[in-house]
């Protein structure tokens, strides 16, 4: 985002005119220079082609290309002398072919009409850097303190009015009006007789970072969940530790929906509204009611109760603002298009003022709108107006901690995220290996054969685990302003990810990945991320041996009813005692025919050991003996070397083989 002045004519015709245009969402630039001329067909004509007035004309006019949407635009003394009107361009360069009643100003940008605004210069609320760059410098300059003219813009909103519907009526609320409920801590808004949620009115007016000041007298993660009549969940209740906690069952046993009602329960009310046409298939159809109920509790002296119906918003019995900085639920099979839109997000990005949640992808089985990590970081690039050999040189000074300069936040979020991404991706062994790699002013992907690759040409495996980390980190960088304290410096290093508090849900978050990978991805989670509360999903053995100290969550179908029971992973488990432990084997760890050999080892070991075994038998188990030995499975031949030992030792007897 760029932030654009323009200075205003001397003519009061001219004034009128732009003043009246801006009422109607549109800003204009004119100057007089060669009134009919589009600079768009100036562009791509070579410089051997245009006249010396074209040439000077365009080079105090292309500036105008570079205006993108997403950028504001401010005129100076626009209406009056001292006065500045300010809007967000949501529509790129245009020009008028048809004359205007001044035949001149066609240059044109529309701007978003909610985004309007005017103000005095020289206002308390305005910061003396900005005050001084709202005066005349020119015919346009740029306004590169981006900070300080949004917390303007912020200001100025926080007395516009805003009308909230409630029945019949529309109530006038304004955001200085709820910030004076928030500090007296006040829940509700008394309208008349009814009292609306102060959540509510925040929600209306779009504020989603301001939150209600109460005194939390919970804890800072879900302890306790309670569902009913949701999907195939008649009744299920279970708790969950403070870290990591892993969800395990059969398929068909409701392993997502668990995350999805969880999901709904955590959500404000009105963010919910995105799933309402799914909300029929929610219902058990089994319910006694035609709802569903959803209990959340941070702790014993803090819970949500959320009720689902078919039809229209849920309900709740009080709003819960529990302390988090974000939530965020993934589900399976993400995936990127190149329709994406990445500009919006990197303007947020780069403010770190975002919303807080992300929960799309969990309730569909195909999700491919995610952000690609290569585009983002081009488009973090992008903000950098320099040519390339010194965009370089910059970004190499900054890293190095060489210079200051207005770009370096910028930089210092583009590296964060390169390097943090590439450090997930270091948990692949060395020989299957993918990095990120900046090439020719191009972001790549470099695989281990050396080869340049964009992110659709990756694996699913691959593809999968970048989109959802990448998502994870810019997420969290994009709401880093509520993650510090006030007081704290805001450096963009990895102490942002260190001090992020919240909940992730993610639906089979090993799918497709290598068990080398699927070992390290929990311990890396746990360290850049030690504050954030995990809820997973998964059906691989590997994962849930890395996961010591987690809590697994082991759904189960019992006497015609779904039951979910706790179990803590130990240290030291090996894969056969986590399978039986934690996934319902029953010894089945090896192919059917090595299954059935140790399984007539055993019985006939039985029999030698008490004296009852026949001499056919004898011969028998020499023969199966002999087989496992021989095996090419060092598992099987220690298996059955040990067992042989540990009889000879007990009983003083010996096997002949």
């Amino acid at each position: 985002m760029n932030i654009w002045a323009f200075n205003r004519a001397s003519d009061e015709r001219i004034i009128d005119f732009v003043t009246n245009s801006l009422k109607n969402g549109v800003s204009r630039f004119g100057w007089g220079y060669k009134n009919k001329l589009d600079i768009r067909e100036l562009a791509p004509k070579p410089w051997d082609k245009m006249s010396k007035e074209e040439i000077e004309i365009y080079n105090k006019q292309n500036f105008l290309l570079d205006i993108k949407k997403g950028d504001w635009i401010v005129h100076i003394n626009i209406p009056t002398v001292g006065q500045v009107t300010a809007g967000q361009v949501i529509e790129e360069y245009n020009f008028d072919k048809e004359d205007n009643e001044i035949n001149d100003f066609r240059h044109f940008f529309k701007l978003d009409k909610d985004s309007i605004v005017e103000f005095d210069r020289n206002a308390d609320f305005v910061p003396e850097i900005i005050s001084k760059k709202l005066k005349l410098r020119g015919r346009y300059w740029r306004i590169y303190d981006k900070h300080e003219f949004l917390e303007i813009i912020d200001n100025i909103d926080s007395v516009r009015f805003f009308d909230y519907e409630f029945s019949d009526s529309q109530i006038p609320i304004d955001k200085k009006t709820l910030l004076n409920h928030i500090k007296a801590k006040d829940d509700f808004y008394n309208y008349g007789q009814n009292n609306i949620p102060i959540s509510d009115l925040i929600n209306f007016i779009g504020e989603e970072n301001l939150q209600i000041n109460t005194e939390w007298k919970g804890e800072s993660f879900v302890t306790n969940v309670k569902i009913k009549n949701f999907k195939i969940f008649k009744d299920i209740e279970f708790k969950l530790s403070k870290k990591i906690n892993i969800v395990l069952g059969n398929n068909g046993l409701g392993k997502t929906s668990l995350l999805q009602a969880l999901t709904l329960g955590l959500l404000n009310r009105d963010n919910i509204e995105e799933n309402t046409k799914k909300f029929p298939a929610y219902i058990n159809l089994n319910a006694e009611e035609e709802r569903s109920e959803i209990k959340i509790n941070w702790g014993k002296n803090e819970y949500r109760k959320l009720w689902i119906y078919s039809k229209g918003l849920p309900k709740e019995e009080s709003p819960v603002n529990p302390p988090y900085n974000i939530m965020l639920a993934y589900g399976v099979n993400l995936n990127t298009t190149n329709n994406q839109e990445h500009t919006k997000f990197v303007e947020k990005l780069i403010i770190g003022k975002n919303k807080s949640y992300f929960t799309e992808s969990i309730f569909e089985d195909n999700y491919s709108e995610m952000h690609d990590p290569l585009k983002i970081l081009e488009h973090l690039d992008n903000e950098i107006k320099l040519p390339y050999h010194l965009r370089d040189e910059l970004k190499l000074k900054i890293k190095n901690k060489n210079i200051d300069s207005e770009y370096k936040e910028i930089i210092l979020i583009n590296n964060l995220i390169l390097e943090t991404i590439n450090n997930f991706l270091q948990l692949i062994t060395e020989s299957e290996q993918i990095q990120i790699h900046y090439i020719n002013h191009v972001y790549y992907f470099k695989d281990f054969f050396g080869n340049n690759l964009k992110t659709e040409h990756l694996s699913e495996g691959y593809k999968d685990h970048i989109l959802l980390i990448t998502d994870i980190i810019i997420r969290i960088l994009s709401v880093r302003s509520s993650i510090l304290d006030k007081n704290e410096n805001l450096e963009i290093n990895e102490t942002i990810f260190h001090k992020a508090k919240g909940i992730i849900i993610i639906d089979e978050f090993d799918r497709h990945l290598h068990p080398n990978w699927q070992r390290k991805l929990l311990f890396q989670l746990r360290k850049y991320f030690p504050k954030i509360q995990f809820i997973l999903t998964t059906h691989n053995i590997f994962s849930l041996q890395s996961a010591v100290g987690a809590t697994a969550l082991i759904v189960k179908k019992e006497n015609n009813k779904i039951t979910v029971t706790n179990k803590k992973i130990p240290k030291g488990f090996s894969i056969e005692s986590i399978y039986k432990l934690f996934f319902d084997g029953k010894g089945k760890m090896y192919d059917k025919e090595t299954e059935e050999s140790l399984k007539t080892f055993y019985k006939l070991l039985g029999k030698k050991r008490i004296g009852k075994i026949t001499k056919e038998e004898e011969i028998k188990l020499k023969k199966e003996a002999n087989k496992m030995l021989n095996s090419k499975s060092y598992e099987i031949r220690d298996i059955v070397t040990m067992e042989i030992r540990q009889f000879e030792q007990k009983t003083k007897k010996t096997i002949e083989l």
